[in-house]
């Protein structure tokens, strides 16, 4: 039987929280970071469960762009960087049900 799930987080800057680090974590990506000038690389981690990624509304902006610009943007010490909605789909699901719902849902978003 499915159990559903659904968290909203609040990433932010007084946590000690970076948004291009956190991109970086969540796609499995290395991302630059403009304001160190340090390269975010999850993959040393070697993160290898992510399924997929995709940007929804990026208005034609890379990842590293897109949040590189919401850090600069956000420059008080106890700016929210990013928010993160983690939602949990049935297993009973095959992987490309599970991306439809997901792009769906945040599309409606």
């Amino acid at each position: 039987m499915a159990t559903y799930h659904l968290e909203v987080k609040a990433h932010s800057r007084s946590q000690g929280r970076n948004a291009v680090a956190l991109a970086s974590y969540r796609s499995g990506e290395s991302l630059l970071c403009w304001k160190d000038n340090t390269v975010r690389n999850i993959r040393r981690h070697e993160k290898s469960d992510v399924l997929h990624t995709q940007l929804i509304n990026s208005h034609g902006m890379s990842r590293e762009e897109l949040w590189n610009k919401a850090e600069e943007k956000e420059n008080r010490k106890n700016s929210v960087v990013a928010r993160e909605i983690e939602v949990a789909l049935p297993f009973e699901l095959n992987n490309n049900e599970r991306i439809s719902i997901a792009i769906e849902l945040s599309e409606a978003i």
